[in-house]
């Protein structure tokens, strides 16, 4: 009985838990939220995970008061400059750099791969010479390592390379 007469009473909300099995919540005295009075004394700062809290606007506003009266966290707090955003009077044009290519397929979520026709001639080489190497040189399967910078092919299911 004696207890309960000096005691204030304390009532403990819970909103979530982290991974490490630690609550997270608030903590009213005397049905005071004892994070907006901490802030509103000057004594803490809002911290970004409380963006989700039903209280954050009541923070914001505690900590807004606060570092109006620079004190304690807030005595050497200066107020960011606000910098002003001149709009760019000239419009550039956009330059198109136009490249051909070659469209070779296009999905049902109408996303569209291409190659470079400049660099056809190159791919085309490219290709022959690796076929001519897979002619002379048929690959056993598990033999080959590849490495960084290695050049590879791959078997379609239409049996080219």
């Amino acid at each position: 009985a004696e207890l309960a007469r000096v005691a204030p009473q304390v009532e403990v909300e819970v909103e979530s838990m982290d991974k490490a099995g630690n609550f997270i919540g608030w903590l009213h005295i005397e049905g005071v939220n004892l994070s907006v009075a901490l802030v509103e004394q000057a004594l803490s700062k809002v911290h970004f995970t409380a963006e989700r809290s039903p209280y954050y606007k009541s923070l914001l506003s505690a900590e807004e008061a606060a570092k109006q009266k620079k004190e304690k966290v807030w005595s050497h707090y200066e107020e960011a400059p606000v910098e002003e955003v001149v709009p760019v009077l000239e419009e550039k044009e956009r330059a198109a750099n136009y490249k051909p290519v070659f469209v070779t397929e296009i999905t049902d979520d109408l996303h569209f791969y291409v190659q470079d026709v400049e660099t056809g001639a190159q791919l085309e080489k490219l290709m022959e010479n690796m076929r001519g190497e897979l002619a002379g040189h048929p690959p056993v399967e598990g033999s080959y390592v590849p490495r960084r910078g290695d050049y590879c092919i791959a078997k379609f299911v239409d049996g080219e390379w």
